[in-house]
């Protein structure tokens, strides 16, 4: 028996993803904050997991110990619409078994999916902008800095203001 769960606040895109990925899962579970994910959890047999990164109550990494608690076998999707390398690979050593960058489409998803368990998927490395290293540069030393834009923009050796333009801006995709 195949049940998911979709985690993200957006009431949209939940839906939306839900509607497209029926006919995929016997059943499927919505959550919008990571009290509602909990209460599913430990409520129902859940083996595959959507979770959005950014939640107005926390930050769905934090749910992956717990889902493997239950189920060491659970495949856990990340979703994010400002994807930076340290949170892939943050969510990666946490448990996950994929990172997808929002917009993202059923087909997607369901390669995510498949992938986990047929273990055959292409691997093709693409060259990455110079744009999009200096934004997970940015991203690595701002976590560093606990997301204080200061001292990040005093360790960048850039204006404040710059920084938080730059900030501003979703990540380049390649």
């Amino acid at each position: 028996m195949k049940s998911l769960l979709l985690l993200d606040d957006d009431d949209v895109l939940r839906e939306s993803l839900k509607n497209n990925l029926t006919e995929f899962f016997d059943s499927i579970y919505e959550a919008a904050d990571i009290q509602q994910a909990l209460e599913k959890i430990k409520s129902y047999t859940i083996n595959f997991y959507l979770l959005d990164l950014n939640l107005p109550d926390g930050n769905g990494l934090q749910l992956i110990p717990t889902i493997l608690e239950h189920n060491k076998n659970s495949h856990i999707i990340v979703l994010t619409a400002y994807s930076s390398i340290a949170t892939a690979v943050e969510a990666m050593k946490l448990g996950a078994t994929d990172y997808l960058v929002k917009p993202v489409f059923q087909e997607d998803i369901l390669n995510a999916f498949k992938f986990i368990q047929t273990k055959d998927k292409d691997i093709t490395l693409k060259a990455v902008s110079p744009k999009r290293v200096e934004w997970e540069h940015i991203q690595k030393v701002l976590k560093e800095n606990n997301y204080n834009i200061s001292s990040t923009a005093k360790a960048l050796n850039m204006h404040r203001r710059t920084l938080q333009r730059k900030l501003q801006k979703k990540p380049v995709n390649s």
